[in-house]
């Protein structure tokens, strides 16, 4: 992953003349990069809060169904999140509210880094783990490979 750019280190050097460009331009590049680092942190907020309202949601439908069915109790309810919430599941929903611009911006590689909270190569692993191109933009089952025998996991 690329690292930071540090702003203020930019800044400084174009004021000390150290890189040599149009002051104007420096100044509206600066206001620019500041800008787009609001609206992705902006996206990844909004990524974690819809995040949060889809997993309570299903819970609660999950509630629903356990208590209008007969003996279903709390074991019931954790074995229906089990089942429910794996990688692709919760991927594909991921993808499904974020916002379009968000969806054309991140890999599924490092909408699984936001998701999960976790590192570049654990985030890779979860989407081979799940039939999930990692450096695909949608979240489609992978075609089958040869080392597998052409049998897919559902």
């Amino acid at each position: 992953m690329a690292e930071k750019l540090d702003l203020d280190a930019l800044e400084r050097n174009l004021r000390r003349g150290i890189v040599r460009i149009d002051p104007e331009v420096q100044l509206a590049m600066i206001a620019r990069i500041r800008e787009l680092e609001a609206r992705v942190e902006l996206g990844s907020n909004l990524l974690r809060e819809q995040t949060d309202k889809t997993c309570a949601a299903n819970l609660r439908v999950i509630e629903l169904e356990s208590a209008s069915q007969p003996g279903g109790g709390e074991a019931a309810k954790v074995e229906a999140v089990r089942a429910n919430f794996t990688p692709f599941f919760i991927m594909s929903n991921v993808r499904r509210i974020v916002p379009a611009y968000y969806n054309k911006q991140r890999a599924n590689w490092v909408l699984a880094m936001d998701v999960f909270a976790v590192g570049s190569r654990s985030a890779q692993r979860i989407c081979e783990e799940a039939g999930i191109d990692p450096d695909g933009f949608t979240v489609e089952r992978a075609a089958p490979s040869a080392g597998n025998g052409g049998a897919e996991e559902r």
